[in-house]
């Protein structure tokens, strides 16, 4: 019936009309997403410093156990200091992302599986945790796939962790 109406030739270009309208749309969808929102670029961020720093001070603290100043260590002519002492043998280092390259030379590799701790002994009678800034990082673009509340938990984790399995049980691993 609308061939009786439309010549054959005006058909034609409806049809490649329609065709590049859906073809078009398709494409503004698949860029958008279902939401129709433009994909957010997702832009993490590490934990700042002094956040982290007080954040594993209260774990510490709220452990029964106390915060304190940390040691310093030689490690090949570099000067390393841990971030806090606890009791004994232990403390802990939180590494910048720049104390991290320029330690890497004298620290253990950071290969571990999800949920293991790196410790570390840089002399005797000393079991250091190493915490590494930019593992504790969250989404500070639009999108928020990871939030800052999700970091900290994370590095209050692995604080409370060690505390609790190796500080308080006294192991020297």
């Amino acid at each position: 019936m609308l061939q009786q109406i439309v010549s054959p030739r005006w058909l034609r270009i409806l049809s490649l009309s329609l065709l590049t309208c859906t073809a078009t749309l398709v494409l503004a969808l698949s860029a958008t997403g279902c939401s129709g929102q433009k994909n957010a670029k997702v832009a993490l961020k590490p934990l700042d410093n002094g956040r982290a720093m007080a954040l594993i001070e209260r774990v510490i603290v709220s452990s029964g156990k106390r915060a304190q100043p940390g040691r310093s260590f030689k490690l090949q002519e570099l000067d390393f200091r841990e971030s806090f002492y606890i009791d004994g043998l232990y403390g802990i280092a939180f590494l910048t992302e720049q104390d991290a390259v320029k330690y890497e030379k004298v620290l253990p590799k950071r290969d571990l599986q999800p949920g293991q701790l790196r410790l570390f002994r840089p002399a005797e009678g000393a079991i250091i945790l190493l915490l590494y800034q930019d593992k504790y990082q969250y989404d500070a673009g639009e999108a928020h796939t990871v939030t800052v509340k999700t970091a900290e938990v994370e590095l209050e984790k692995d604080v409370a962790d060690y505390v609790e399995q190796v500080v308080k049980q006294d192991k020297h691993p």
